[in-house]
């Protein structure tokens, strides 16, 4: 395990911080669809009022990690990754309190037939990002392990993506009107985009990886 000092401690420990609260708030996405499938709509306002308030911590958590790098945390080279990642995972949170705002102030009707796929479709971008964060973490602690976690990433963001495909095929034979289609659709983009945007964090920390070892 490399040594690090002070600054880079802290950004290290706001990284952490960052990443568990964001799979704090992918864990309530589930939930939320969940309440939503059985229209429990006042316990979807409370679950999205959650989220919004994790996807604010991560937001200021963000940004003591940017005046940290800012103030010369890592090396130059190494430093710019570091904020490139940050970015990239803090669109992951922002995804997440889309969709709960998307069920939430669109009560959106989920039928029957895609109920299992929509649950699967989250718990991979949980997965997806669950992997990522034990990836990162990775790449201050044991490099190598960290580019196994990378191809995993991949893997559940290509399952992931297969069962997007099959609900949107899915959602187009209903018999149900045309915008509902294109709402229950823009759900199903959305929800695949926390596996994506997870696949994104990996590529980025491939290079760290890359980087790192030279």
């Amino acid at each position: 395990m490399a040594i690090f000092g002070k600054k880079e401690q802290k950004v290290i420990e706001k990284l952490r911080e960052h990443l568990d609260c964001t799979s704090e708030l992918l864990k309530k996405v589930e939930e939320i669809l969940d309440q939503a499938v059985v229209k429990d709509w006042g316990k979807v306002r409370k679950l999205m009022d959650e989220i919004h308030t994790l996807e604010h911590k991560a937001d200021v958590i963000r940004r003591e990690m940017e005046a940290t790098l800012y103030e010369g945390a890592f090396l130059p080279n190494f430093r710019g990754d570091l904020l490139n990642l940050v970015e990239a995972l803090d669109k992951i949170a922002n995804r997440g309190e889309t969709v709960a705002h998307q069920l939430t102030l669109e009560r959106v009707d989920i039928p029957s037939q895609l109920v299992s796929g929509l649950r699967k479709q989250i718990q991979l971008g949980y997965k997806a990002f669950n992997t990522l964060k034990d990836t990162i973490v990775n790449i201050f602690e044991d490099l190598d392990e960290a580019a196994k976690r990378i191809s995993e990433v991949e893997r559940v963001e290509h399952e992931e993506d297969q069962i997007e495909l099959q609900l949107i095929e899915t959602i187009f034979s209903l018999d149900i009107p045309l915008a509902h289609k294109i709402q229950l659709k823009q759900l199903v983009l959305n929800l695949g985009d926390i596996s994506d945007m997870s696949e994104d964090c990996s590529d980025i920390v491939q290079v760290i990886v890359f980087k790192r070892r030279v």
